[in-house]
């Protein structure tokens, strides 16, 4: 059951750590130029869970309830994270 498991997890997470490596690579070349230190981790975490929350929200019809079960949050957490994100329900 567990090397299951881990063989699910690669499959989900490998392509998605992928895709992230491609894009996050022109922001780390645009702050080297720039000689700019900021908060690279925060906008990529901000941006990363927006689409995330879009995605699910979509998945689920726009059902709370059903969305913070997916991502495994309490509803009221999931309420404050799509309202600081301004991400419509």
């Amino acid at each position: 059951v567990l090397q299951r498991a881990l063989r699910v997890r690669r499959l989900l997470t490998a392509p998605l750590r992928e895709v992230l490596e491609r894009r996050i690579s022109p922001y780390l070349q645009r702050l080297a130029r720039s000689r700019a230190t900021g908060a690279l981790h925060r906008l990529v975490m901000r941006e990363v869970e927006r689409a995330l929350l879009e995605a699910v929200m979509r998945h689920v019809g726009g059902n709370k309830v059903q969305a913070a079960r997916i991502l495994g949050i309490n509803r009221n957490t999931l309420r404050r994270k799509l309202l600081s994100l301004r991400v419509r329900a």
